[in-house]
C-alpha cells in the first residue's frame, strides 16, 4: 500500500512539472516571437523614417530656394525702382529740350529775312533734330512703360509669396499660443514651447515630468500634460506631429534596435493613440549640453539626459500647395 502510495505521488509530481514546462516554452517562444517582430519593425521604420527625411529636407530646400527668389525679386524690384526713376528724371529733361528746340523752331520761322536760303537749311536741320529727338523720347517711354509693367507685376508676386510665408508663421504662431494657454507656461516653468523655422512648434518637456525615476509608466503629472497637448493637436488640422527623446552624445552611435531600449517612449506613443493623435515618426536625438553618459543603459537610467520633445510641422501636401500656388 506504501509503495502504491509513493508511485502515485511520483506520478504527479512529474505531471506537474511537465505542465510548467511546456507553459515555460510557450511564454519563451512568444516572448522571443514579439522581440522578433519589435526589431524587424524598428528597421522598417527607421527605413520608412529616411524616406520621410530625404522627402521634407527636398521640400525645405524648395522652400529655401523660392525664399531666395523672393529676396532677388525685392532686390530687382528696388532696381527697377531706381531706373523708372532715372528714366523718368531723363524724359523730362528730353521734354524739356524738345520744348526748347521747338520754340526755337518756332522764332526762325517767324523771323525769316532776306537770307532765305540760309535761314531754310537752318530750319530744316533743326526739323531733323526735332525728329531724331521725338523718336529718342517715344523709345524712352516705351522702354519706361515696360518697365513699369514689369515692377508691378514683381511686385504683386512678392506680396503674394509674403503673405504666404506670413500664413505659415500665423499658423505656428496660433498652434504656440494654444499649447502655451493650455500648459500655462512661464518664466519658472521647466516646459518650453518653441516656433521654429517653416512654420514648426515644438514642445520640450523633461522627462522628470512625465516618469516618476527610472519607472517607465507615465504618472499622473505627466498623464495630465500629455492630454493637454493631445486636446490642442486634435483641433488643429493640416500638421503631422514627430516624438523625440533628446540624449546625450551618446546617442549618436544608437542603432534602430537599440533605439528600442527606451521603453518609455513607446509609452508616450500609446497614450496619444488612446488620444488619437498619432506620431509621423519617432526619433532619436543628440544634444551635447548633457551630462556624460557611456552607454545606452546609462543614458536611458539618468533621467537627466532625457528630454521629450513633441514637434508639430505643416504637412508636406499643405507646404508644396502653399510653395506652388506662389
Amino acid at each position: 500500500m506504501k509503495n502504491r502510495y509513493a508511485a502515485v505521488c511520483g506520478v504527479l509530481v512529474l505531471l506537474s512539472a511537465c505542465v510548467s514546462s511546456k507553459k515555460y516554452q510557450a511564454l519563451s517562444n512568444r516572448y522571443e516571437n514579439l522581440s522578433q517582430r519589435f526589431v524587424a519593425d524598428t528597421i522598417r521604420y527607421a527605413q520608412k523614417n529616411s524616406e520621410l527625411t530625404s522627402l521634407r529636407d527636398s521640400v525645405f530646400a524648395k522652400y529655401t530656394k523660392l525664399e531666395n527668389t523672393y529676396l532677388q525679386l525685392k532686390n530687382d524690384s528696388i532696381t527697377l525702382s531706381q531706373n523708372y526713376r532715372r528714366n523718368k528724371a531723363l524724359l523730362d529733361d528730353l521734354f524739356e529740350k524738345y520744348d526748347q528746340l521747338d520754340k526755337s523752331y518756332k522764332q526762325l520761322s517767324s523771323s525769316l529775312s532776306s537770307d532765305a536760303v540760309t535761314q531754310t537749311q537752318n530750319v530744316s536741320q533743326k526739323e531733323k533734330d526735332l525728329l531724331i529727338l521725338e523718336q529718342k523720347l517715344l523709345a524712352q517711354q516705351s522702354k519706361n512703360d515696360k518697365l513699369s509693367v514689369e515692377l508691378q507685376e514683381r511686385e504683386v508676386r512678392m506680396i503674394a509669396f509674403e503673405n504666404s510665408i506670413r500664413r505659415m508663421n500665423k499658423s505656428a504662431s496660433d498652434v504656440k499660443a494654444r499649447l502655451e494657454k493650455a500648459l500655462a507656461i512661464s518664466k519658472d516653468t521647466t516646459l518650453k514651447v518653441e516656433q521654429r523655422e517653416a512654420g514648426r512648434v515644438a514642445v520640450c518637456i523633461p522627462r522628470s515630468l512625465l516618469f516618476s525615476g527610472s519607472s517607465e509608466t507615465i504618472s499622473p503629472q505627466g498623464a495630465a500634460i500629455l492630454r493637454k497637448i493631445a486636446f490642442v493637436y486634435k483641433a488643429q488640422s493640416g500638421f503631422v506631429y514627430t516624438l523625440s527623446t533628446v540624449l546625450s552624445p551618446v546617442s549618436t552611435q544608437l542603432t534602430p534596435s537599440e533605439a528600442g531600449t527606451f521603453p518609455d517612449m513607446y509609452e508616450i506613443y500609446k497614450f496619444f493613440s488612446k488620444e488619437s493623435v498619432t506620431f509621423s515618426k519617432i526619433t532619436v536625438t543628440p544634444r551635447y549640453e548633457a551630462k556624460a553618459a557611456t552607454s545606452a543603459k546609462k543614458v536611458n537610467e539618468n533621467p537627466e539626459n532625457r528630454l521629450i520633445e513633441i514637434l508639430s510641422e505643416p504637412k508636406l501636401d499643405v507646404i508644396l500647395q502653399n510653395l506652388q500656388s506662389n
